[in-house]
């Protein structure tokens, strides 16, 4: 009996130090991740892709809330391009935060979600904020963590070009109330004149 209860302390005993050291290897792997999400905004908020490059696994996908996908650099830089040149977009910040430390699939992959709220400065001076939710997978490749996948999206009902939309079209409908009013006042005035 004194055996049995040796044994099974004994083997408790190792299961706790091992969870323990599994912890501790947990940790280091948040830490790891934590580091990564920063160098990838920093590399993204400068533009810098050859910094981006390196925190890139092989074969990434990245679809950001505007739906539109990279698995290149070179596309991406053109798209960051295109948005200078002919949209009018001369800066962008992302701000992504967590909604909690990274899930660990396996020892190799690791999942994270959080929100991001992003700004958008345009060359007439006017700076939008956009918030998206993301989903990011992360590889270990070569000994270190690299963004292998990210998925953004927008609300569809509720974002800040929706408004400026619907405020435009409640303009247009006042201004255009308003100047049927003047032609109508105008135009009665005119053959009212003639009548007498």
């Amino acid at each position: 009996m004194l055996r049995c209860l040796f044994i099974l302390m004994l083997g408790l005993s190792t299961m706790c130090a091992a969870e323990g050291l599994s912890a501790q290897a947990h940790e280091a792997d948040h830490q790891a991740l934590r580091a990564l999400r920063d160098e990838l905004v920093a590399a993204l908020n400068t533009t810098d892709y050859t910094r981006l490059g390196q925190c890139l696994a092989p074969g990434f996908n990245l679809t950001f809330a505007d739906q539109r996908r990279f698995t290149d650099l070179t596309s991406l830089a053109s798209y960051q391009q295109h948005l200078h040149d002919e949209v009018g977009i001369t800066k962008v910040v992302f701000a992504p935060e967590v909604d909690a430390p990274a899930t660990l699939i396996t020892a190799d992959t690791a999942v994270a979600t959080g929100t991001s709220t992003d700004r958008f400065e345009a060359n007439d001076g006017s700076v939008t904020a956009i918030t998206s939710r993301w989903t990011a997978t992360m590889v270990r490749h070569e000994g270190a963590w690299k963004l292998s996948a990210f998925q953004a999206g927008v609300d569809l009902m509720d974002n800040p070009i929706l408004h400026r939309q619907r405020q435009a079209m409640i303009r247009f409908a006042v201004l255009g109330a308003v100047l049927c009013l003047i032609v109508g006042l105008l135009s009665g005035w005119w053959f009212g004149r003639r009548r007498v």
